[in-house]
């Protein structure tokens, strides 16, 4: 994530918003890390490592040092990103013994129920962890995931801000802001923010895409696919691309090369069959081939799951007006531009369709 906005977070700590936003998201959400370096899950192996190993190797800990909080949070936030919510809890709650003034286990009780889309419960996790260390901003992050998760991106964007206040290099924040003003057409914002995050960290690869999405949208073809060839050039091998694969999907689907972007899709769909930003891109996809039921089908169906995603409600808005459903247009477009407040596109759409449907 990516859920909400696809939004996205650090490659090396993304494990929690893996399968949902982005990101993406857009996930997004995916602006939230699972395992942080308190933890001691930012090193390469773990990077490469699969879930079920990286469980039996945090069961080792906690046998070894059964009263290590972190080693027990490690434990639980690796159930999480395997949606064993049950284990999950059970760890945390040892871990949260053992510490009960530690911000970071309240945080990752937030993701958990982030992931269990208990959006509320996750909020009050989020806020106590704050409470705890006000200038940790890898929570104020997470907060902002689930704002933008349930639809309230001001909000998202105002934690964001905070972390920028603490930490004005923070690229999560950057990355973040990089993609709000993308979709409300600031270009030259959006690329300053994307290139401030590579300056950071060169082997980002969902910012190399999303630079490459603000290029194709200024028509410099050469410079997006350049940024497109690094992004796949540094997730290569990576288990968790399939953000980056969502993220390149949207970028050739700018550029109108919608071959290319359905085998994006179809990689990011071979990962996690349920990715929802996935299956509405391939719904547009459809659509932009002339598929206007089957994509309309789909991209339903992902509104059904994430109703706060904006993009999916912009992509039925497209689909509505191209069958000559203006009325329905109107107020799928005015949904896309609640859930994200200037969105250029919508906001074009939406005068165009309201002045034809007079």
């Amino acid at each position: 994530m990516l859920r909400g906005l696809e939004l996205m977070c650090p490659n090396k700590k993304k494990d929690i918003y893996e399968s949902q936003e982005p990101y993406d998201p857009e996930a997004m959400s995916k602006l939230t890390s699972v395992l942080s370096s308190k933890a001691g899950a930012t090193d390469k192996h773990v990077q490469k490592e699969g879930i079920d190993d990286r469980i039996a190797r945090y069961k080792r800990s906690v046998e070894l040092q059964p009263k290590n909080a972190s080693a027990w949070a490690s434990l639980g936030a690796a159930y999480v990103v395997k949606k064993d919510y049950e284990e999950a809890t059970r760890c945390l709650k040892k871990a949260l013994d053992l510490e009960p003034t530690n911000s970071f286990i309240w945080s990752l009780f937030g993701d958990l129920y982030h992931n269990k889309r208990d959006y509320d419960v996750a909020i009050r996790y989020y806020k106590e962890a704050i409470g705890l260390a006000p200038n940790d901003t890898n929570t104020w992050t997470r907060l902002a995931g689930v704002y933008v998760s349930m639809g309230r991106i001001e909000e998202g964007i105002r934690c964001q801000e905070k972390v920028l206040g603490i930490e004005p290099t923070n690229i999560d924040a950057l990355e973040y802001m990089g993609y709000v003003y993308s979709e409300r057409g600031q270009r030259d914002e959006s690329i300053q923010c994307y290139n401030k995050v590579l300056q950071g960290d060169r082997g980002r690869y969902q910012a190399w895409a999303l630079l490459g999405i603000e290029h194709a949208r200024l028509n410099d073809k050469p410079e997006a696919i350049r940024c497109a060839d690094k992004a796949k050039e540094i997730a290569v091998g990576d288990p968790r691309r399939g953000l980056v694969m969502n993220i390149l999907g949207r970028l050739f689907i700018e550029l109108n090369d919608l071959r290319q972007a359905r085998e994006f899709i179809n990689e990011v769909l071979g990962l996690d069959p349920e990715n929802q930003s996935a299956i509405t891109s391939l719904g547009y996809i459809m659509y932009k081939e002339g598929d206007l039921a089957g994509g309309e089908t789909l991209v339903r169906q992902a509104i059904d799951k994430e109703p706060y995603f904006f993009r999916c409600h912009l992509y039925l808005a497209e689909i509505c007006a191209a069958s000559d459903r203006l009325p329905e247009a109107v107020v799928e477009c005015k949904k896309s531009l609640v859930l994200m407040p200037g969105c250029e596109k919508a906001t074009i759409f939406l005068g165009s369709w309201q002045r034809r449907a007079v």
